[in-house]
């Protein structure tokens, strides 16, 4: 199977705002895939919480004896007494308000993460199609055999193996450019295929039973 496309910087900007809306989109993927394996650990974390605060005040109720009853047993003497307590009191404060000082935390994480996802999805982006960029306009033709894809850039009737790889993995098209993935939630690309059409290549994906879904349907959901 052979497929050709005519490569210029437009078709190149389309791809490379279309690769990047992809990647940005794996990236939710891959946090809410994270969110979800972590919901079980927020349910170990409440009830150790309950238990810290439960033995602050165990605790807070043991030192605070010799201050109240000079005459108790315990062992403690006045100052020892005053600090535990203060000591065991704040211990007791901070693990209350630690789902407040997790979700302040998590909002400021949250934040700066976004942003460096942004640029990192940008840089990405870019990268992909820096040769494409310098060489346009020029033609792409794609060789598919035996699983395996090799790609050449012609330029003046001068043919150049741009690289030669298996194609396997997922795929994500777009109306320029199909994106090769290793599962569903990877972010780094595989894969960079720019056309003009997507509907032949997506036939040929369908023969080599590569799993892929258009860009438009990641829009929908």
């Amino acid at each position: 199977m052979k497929l050709k496309s005519n490569i210029d910087t437009n078709l190149i900007d389309i791809a490379e705002t279309e690769i990047f809306q992809i990647l940005l989109n794996q990236h939710h993927q891959a946090t809410n895939k994270q969110l979800d394996s972590n919901h079980v650990n927020l349910k170990i974390i409440k009830m150790i919480r309950f238990l810290c605060i439960l033995l602050s005040i165990l605790s807070v109720i043991y030192s605070i004896l010799p201050i109240i009853n000079p005459n108790s047993c315990s062992t403690l003497t006045l100052i020892q007494s005053i600090g535990y307590t203060l000591s065991f009191i704040m211990i007791g404060l901070v693990f209350y308000f630690f789902p407040l000082i997790i979700s302040k935390s998590q909002n400021f994480g949250n934040n700066w993460s976004k942003t460096i996802v942004i640029k990192s999805c940008k840089y990405i982006s870019k990268k992909c199609v820096k040769q494409a960029k310098e060489l346009a306009p020029y033609q792409a033709k794609y060789e598919i055999k035996e699983g395996i894809i090799t790609y050449y850039r012609i330029k003046d009737d001068n043919y150049k193996l741009a690289w030669s790889k298996k194609l396997k993995g997922i795929t994500i098209c777009g109306q320029k450019v199909t994106i090769f993935f290793k599962n569903w939630t990877s972010v780094q690309p595989t894969i960079i295929i720019l056309h003009e059409d997507y509907h032949q290549l997506k036939e040929v994906l369908k023969d080599q039973n590569i799993d892929f879904i258009s860009r438009n349907m990641i829009a929908k959901k």
